[in-house]
């Protein structure tokens, strides 16, 4: 017998609960195509377990291209009556995809788009967009709860496709001038004074105070030894560097503390709302091309304001353009003259002693034309420029843990004992802390950076030069990125080192909680180099995903991210990206794993490293 505990069963009332239970069963919407592998040889299954059968039989998107192209029409032309209205018209043709395409579309529909939810009360309101003559359709689904369906252990492939446009996250630096360089006017009468000084500043490495005590020092004894004749010598060191012309080069952008997109430091500084001074709040979005219904943006505070209503901004950005470092370079004596040094030494065909003798230095085109002249060349030598990009973190405080990130550059014509001197140093921007930028989110700052570099690639024009008063045509290349593997990886858009290698195929086994590369029977399926074109097009397909959860399904997939370096026609992240020089190398790391693990544990023996060099030349 039933106890019934209710107030209406007490008081001899009906209950509301007494109404008759809905028996209409839920339906399973899960729509299932025809799998063509050995094993089903036809049957109906779900799109995830037709994708698992594909990829263990090495079926390809080219052999069932036009089966699975059909299952998405009939797929799309079913949702389309049974969900939508009978007014929204639709072209096939849009839906027509080349095998580019397909390939895509197997990607991104198994790792990008999130679970289908279906909606009870409404229909949704869908955005038709012509993409028929674009050749990178998106596909991604319409979900009532993405975030859901991103912390769902399981994956299943939508079971709806829908037709959008490319919306990619803007990674784009906020607008500035470019700062030209100006003549300076310096009084002959005590500029010889401060000029050794900031000499000697900079030759020893003084702190700012130091200086400025030794500027007051220095006036002191010219008043007592020139009376009134010095009373206009400068007594701190902001009116020295006033007085010699020395002003700061950087640009000032205010990065959001949370996501980094990039904001004028005016516009944060002097945001104002309702007529008085206001904290601005960040406008950035993530996802563009979100499922969500309304557009979220970050809305993290930018700025602070302190007892005296004056605004601060949280965190600084100072970034220095390229052309202006480039044109102070070309105005000191003899610096043309160490740019032409390479094309006069001696070469060396199976020696390297520099980077001259490297194949990427040897075979840089001028145009993407595999016919056109060689971009490094004699005639070119002090114009045609090659850059090294280096980013680290390091520490300025002791005692504390807060990071602060340099991204700078290297002139690789350049005599490589003078090459790092800091007067030939390029120094692009400094990243602030407290720490390290998160993965992709450095896009942020690098935007600015290619932005400097596709100016430089198509050509600027100098003013003046030491040997040129009528100006100099130059050009540049980013031709090498040279950095620690963390920040190698982020900066090139690879996947972890401890995950695969960014050269080839190999990927690490995790074994015993840890992740390891051990194996080398099967070099031969996995020492084959990986495919420019590929990375390009995987990295398209991680900016397509709509969600955090869909971009890392996607990189645990491909092992590819997007970087802005990508934007530079010409730029190999693959190629171009070396192995940490100065742990493997110098540290002598690599010679301790290869002598000490490898070869006295016999892990490797001769025969395998013969293997090894002949796969090596």
């Amino acid at each position: 017998m039933v106890r019934h505990r209710s107030i209406s069963s007490i008081i001899g009332r009906p209950s509301r609960s007494s109404r008759p239970v809905s028996t209409r069963k839920n339906k399973d919407n899960k729509t299932k195509v025809h799998c063509h592998c050995n094993k089903c040889n036809g049957k109906l299954v779900l799109k995830r377990t037709k994708l698992l059968h594909e990829s263990a039989s090495g079926l390809t998107i080219q052999d069932t291209g036009n089966i699975q192209h059909n299952e998405i029409l009939s797929s799309v032309n079913t949702q389309r009556e049974g969900r939508f209205s009978a007014n929204i018209q639709y072209d096939e043709d849009q839906f027509t995809t080349p095998d580019i395409e397909l390939r895509q579309f197997s990607v991104v529909s198994e790792y990008q788009v999130s679970r289908k939810r279906s909606k009870r009360y409404k229909n949704p309101q869908i955005e038709q967009n012509d993409t028929s003559d674009s050749e990178d359709d998106r596909y991604v689904e319409i979900s009532e709860n993405s975030e859901s369906s991103e912390n769902s252990d399981e994956y299943e492939p939508s079971e709806s496709i829908v037709a959008f446009g490319e919306k990619y996250e803007d990674y784009s630096s906020p607008s500035y001038e470019s700062r030209q360089h100006k003549p300076k006017i310096i009084d002959e009468k005590f500029a010889w004074i401060l000029l050794w000084i900031m000499n000697f500043r900079i030759r020893f490495n003084i702190l700012e105070t130091a200086t400025e005590a030794l500027i007051k020092f220095m006036k002191l004894v010219l008043t007592e030894i020139g009376g009134d004749e010095y009373c206009q010598f400068p007594d701190t060191l902001y009116v020295a560097k006033e007085l010699l012309s020395i002003e700061d080069q950087f640009h000032c952008f205010v990065p959001c503390t949370k996501c980094h997109k990039l904001y004028n430091k005016n516009d944060v500084v002097n945001f104002r709302e309702h007529n008085r001074s206001s904290i601005m709040k960040c406008n950035h979005v993530e996802f563009p091309n979100s499922n969500r219904r309304n557009v979220h943006f970050c809305n993290t505070p930018l700025s602070r304001m302190d007892s005296s209503e004056t605004i601060q901004a949280e965190l600084i950005f100072p970034f220095a353009g390229i052309r202006q470092q480039l044109d102070v370079m070309f105005r000191r004596k003899g610096f043309k003259n160490s740019l032409r040094h390479w094309a006069n030494r001696s070469n060396f065909d199976n020696i390297l002693t520099d980077i001259y003798d490297g194949q990427v230095w040897k075979t840089f085109k001028e145009t993407p034309d595999q016919n056109s002249p060689n971009f490094f060349r004699p005639d070119v030598a002090d114009s045609n420029l090659g850059l090294m990009l280096n980013l680290d973190w390091f520490q300025p405080y002791a005692g504390t843990a807060h990071s602060t990130g340099v991204i700078y550059a290297a002139i690789c014509n350049l005599l490589r004992d003078i090459r790092f001197r800091r007067e030939n140093i390029l120094i692009l921007g400094i990243l602030p802390g407290p720490t390290e930028v998160h993965l992709h989110k450095i896009n942020h700052y690098l935007a600015s950076i290619v932005d400097e570099l596709a100016s430089l690639w198509s050509g600027i024009t100098l003013n003046r030069t030491y040997e040129c008063y009528e100006g100099k045509n130059i050009r540049a290349a980013l031709i090498l990125v040279s950095c620690d593997i963390p920040a190698a990886r982020k900066i090139c858009g690879h996947v972890s080192a401890l995950v695969s290698c960014h050269r080839c195929k190999k990927k690490s086994n995790y074994e015993n909680s840890q992740n390891n590369f051990a194996g080398m029977d099967d070099m031969d399926e996995w020492n084959v180099s990986r495919d420019l074109a590929q990375h390009r097009e995987n990295a398209l397909g991680w900016q397509r995903c709509n969600s955090d959860a869909a971009r890392k399904r996607f990189v645990k997939a491909t092992g590819v991210r997007w970087t802005e370096l990508l934007r530079l026609p010409y730029f190999d992240p693959i190629r171009s990206l070396i192995v940490d020089p100065m742990h493997c190398l110098f540290l002598g790391i690599a010679k301790w794993i290869v002598k000490r693990i490898w070869v006295d544990e016999g892990v490797l023996m001769p025969v395998d490293l013969k293997k090894i060099q002949r796969n090596m030349n």
